[in-house]
């Protein structure tokens, strides 16, 4: 990207990973989970279109061993500029899980 043959261009990329993130726990079947979002600062570059936060979260069942990544649909904010925070529920009493998060595009 860059100046190329006399005119110059833009670079859309993936978006950068959010930063951040803390997980807690208020009652013993959910999650609580935040992040920021990440932002370019060269203006060259610039994410794809926004389409939503994913949240999933996997079961952890023993030290090399989980279930299968699970998207939560109570964290999918649709608004990049939205508090980004949300509460995992219906999750295995006393349990331990992975989580990760991604912004997702629609191109």
């Amino acid at each position: 990207c860059g100046q190329v043959g006399g005119g110059d261009r833009v670079c859309v990329v993936r978006p950068l990973a959010p930063t951040a993130i803390t997980v807690s726990s208020y009652t013993p079947d959910s999650l609580h989970v935040s992040w920021n979002r990440a932002d370019f600062k060269d203006p060259t570059y610039f994410p794809c279109t926004f389409h939503s936060w994913q949240v999933e979260v996997s079961h952890r069942i023993y030290a090399h061993w989980s279930s299968p990544w699970t998207p939560q649909q109570e964290c999918a904010i649709a608004d990049r500029n939205a508090p980004t925070a949300c509460t995992i529920t219906g999750l295995l009493h006393n349990a331990s899980y992975y989580v990760r998060i991604r912004e997702r595009c629609t191109d």
